[in-house]
């Protein structure tokens, strides 16, 4: 059991804004951690509960008090969210398609 962080990492959000992005493994689940506003104490974090790759369950210390009380945690199952654990989930785009091209055409690139 317990938690064992495997990554820890700032991200640039689109608008700009640093976000602290903890990777975790939690009992066996992968899970990652946010600090949003880069204070230190997590902001949410959410756990692959059944190792499908995306987020089962939400924590979020809505009151600010420090702790997560029963009525702060979210059942994402329905949700659609991406595959957590892939970084590049835009990469699927180019499944099938090679690396580089030896021949292709870079007039265009003048």
């Amino acid at each position: 059991g317990g938690v064992q962080v495997v990554s820890d990492e700032l991200v640039k959000t689109d608008d700009g804004h640093e976000v602290r992005v903890t990777g975790v493994v939690v009992d066996g689940h992968y899970g990652e951690v946010y600090d949003y506003d880069n204070d230190g104490q997590a902001d949410v974090a959410v756990i692959d509960a059944n190792d499908d790759g995306a987020p089962d369950v939400a924590m979020v210390d809505e009151n600010g008090d420090g702790y997560i009380t029963e009525n702060e945690v979210y059942c994402m199952t329905e949700s659609g969210m991406i595959a957590m654990n892939d970084p590049n989930p835009e990469d699927a785009l180019y499944d099938g398609m090679p690396d580089y091209t030896n021949d292709a055409d870079t007039s265009s690139f003048a």
